[in-house]
C-alpha cells in the first residue's frame, strides 16, 4: 500500500493513516456514530477514541473560524467595528 500510494499520489499513505483519516471524518461528518471509529482503530478503551474525536473536533472548529475570520475581513459579513 506504501508503494503504491507513493507511485500513485507522490506520497507514501500507510495503512494507520488510511484508518486514521476514515476515523476523523466520522468524528466530523457523523459524531453520533463515532463509536464506530473505537472498531476501525483498534481501541481498547473508549477514551482513547474520545480524546481522538475531540482532537478532531477541535481541528474542524478551527477550520471554521478561520473560514469566518477570512470572510468577516474580505467585507461579507457585516458586524460591529
Amino acid at each position: 500500500m506504501v508503494a503504491r500510494t507513493r507511485k500513485g499520489l507522490g506520497q507514501a499513505v500507510n495503512p494507520h493513516l488510511f484508518r486514521d483519516c476514515a476515523a476523523t471524518s466520522i468524528a466530523i461528518d457523523d459524531p453520533a456514530h463515532v463509536g464506530i471509529a473505537s472498531r476501525l482503530l483498534g481501541h481498547r478503551s473508549g477514551s482513547t477514541t474520545e480524546r481522538f474525536y475531540n482532537q478532531a473536533r477541535s481541528v474542524e472548529a478551527s477550520r471554521l473560524m478561520q473560514k469566518f475570520l477570512l470572510a468577516r475581513r474580505k467585507g461579507r459579513l457585516g458586524g460591529a467595528d
